[in-house]
C-alpha cells in the first residue's frame, strides 16, 4: 500500500468512527493537502475536514493515529461555507483546503459545494487583500536595502526571506490562483515569473551582494499591486 493510499484508509477509519460519534450531526469528511493530491510520502501528515452541523462546536484535533500524525478540522458546514469566500493575505496557501479535497463521505455533495463557493469569491476581496499586504511589502524591500547598505547581512537575508515568502503570497492573490501547500510553495511561485525565481537562486545560494538589486526587480513588477493613491500614502518631513 503506497503511503497515499494508506492515509485514504485511516481517513475512512476515523470517519467511521465520527458517524458513530456525531451520529445524525455529521454532513460530511474529506482529505485535503497532499493526499487529497495523491503526493503524501512518508513524512506527510493526514489533513481531514470533518464537516457537522451548528449542534457541534468546532475545533482543531491533532493526534497521532497508527503512527500517522493527523490533523483533522470540525467544524460547522455553515461556518465552512463562509470562511471559503474570505481572502487573507494568507490566502495563497489557505484555499487549497476549498478548493481541493477527497471526499471521504459526503452523501449531500457538500464539498463540491464549498468548491464553488470559493471559486465565486468576489475579485473585490482580492484586491482588498492586496492593498493590505502592500505596506508590508514595501517596509520589508525597503529594509533589505537599508541592511545591505550598512552590511549586515544576517538581516539582509532575513529580510529578503520574509519579503519573497509575501511577494509569493501577492502572486498568489493578483493571479487568484493559490499553491498547493506550503511545502510546494517555493516550487510552484519560481514557475510563475515576476522575478522569484532569480531571487530565490540568490537567497538559496547565500549571494547576499545580488539581494538588492533582485528585491529590487520583485518590486518593480508586483509593488503597483494593491498600492494605494498618492493623497493616501503619508510624507512624514523629517526634522
Amino acid at each position: 500500500m503506497d503511503e497515499t493510499a494508506r492515509r485514504v484508509a485511516l481517513a475512512e477509519e476515523m470517519t467511521q468512527n465520527y458517524r458513530r460519534e456525531f451520529r445524525e450531526h455529521l454532513a460530511a469528511s474529506a482529505c485535503y493537502g497532499s493526499v487529497a493530491h495523491g503526493l503524501a510520502d512518508a513524512h506527510s501528515d493526514l489533513e481531514m475536514i470533518i464537516l457537522t452541523d451548528d449542534a457541534i462546536d468546532a475545533v482543531n484535533v491533532h493526534m497521532v493515529y497508527h503512527g500517522i500524525p493527523v490533523e483533522c478540522d470540525i467544524v460547522p458546514t455553515a461556518r465552512f461555507f463562509r470562511a471559503a469566500q474570505r481572502v487573507s493575505v494568507e490566502w495563497g496557501i489557505e484555499a487549497d483546503a476549498y478548493r481541493h479535497h477527497l471526499p471521504i463521505w459526503d452523501p449531500g455533495n457538500q464539498f463540491e459545494a464549498i468548491r464553488a463557493a470559493s471559486l465565486a469569491t468576489p475579485h473585490e476581496q482580492f484586491e482588498e487583500a492586496l492593498k493590505v499586504s502592500w505596506w508590508s511589502a514595501r517596509e520589508w524591500a525597503a529594509k533589505i536595502q537599508a541592511m545591505a547598505k550598512v552590511g549586515n547581512d544576517p538581516g539582509c537575508q532575513f529580510a529578503a526571506w520574509q519579503y519573497l515568502y509575501l511577494a509569493a503570497l501577492r502572486i498568489a492573490l493578483a493571479q487568484q490562483d493559490p499553491y498547493r501547500s506550503l511545502r510546494s510553495l517555493w516550487q510552484e511561485a519560481s514557475t510563475r515569473g515576476f522575478g522569484v525565481e532569480a531571487m530565490l537562486e540568490g537567497l538559496t545560494r547565500g549571494d547576499i551582494s545580488r539581494l538588492p538589486q533582485l528585491v529590487e526587480i520583485v518590486q518593480q513588477r508586483t509593488g503597483s499591486w494593491g498600492q494605494p493613491p498618492d493623497e493616501e500614502i503619508p510624507f512624514i518631513c523629517p526634522k
